[in-house]
């Protein structure tokens, strides 16, 4: 399990998180929550190199993750 980072913005089923350090997921990692539950997967990487932004696809039902941490399985 690797930290990707907070989750920064939320609009429809997508989110965005801002990465914690260069060393990224590939695009289709799954991405869990501190409790181990599935929230998602990596469908691109955006901005900076030096702190990107992460794109996840949410899946139906997740809820209050804005502002939360969230790790790659």
């Amino acid at each position: 399990m690797k930290r990707i980072g907070e989750v920064k913005t939320i609009t429809g089923s997508i989110a965005v998180v801002q990465g914690e350090d260069q060393t990224l997921p590939k695009i289709g990692t799954k991405v869990i929550d501190e409790k181990l539950e599935k929230v998602g997967h990596i469908v691109d990487i955006i901005g900076p190199v030096s702190r990107p932004y992460i794109v996840i696809k949410i899946r139906g039902g997740v809820k209050d993750i804005l502002k939360k941490r969230l790790y790659s399985r």
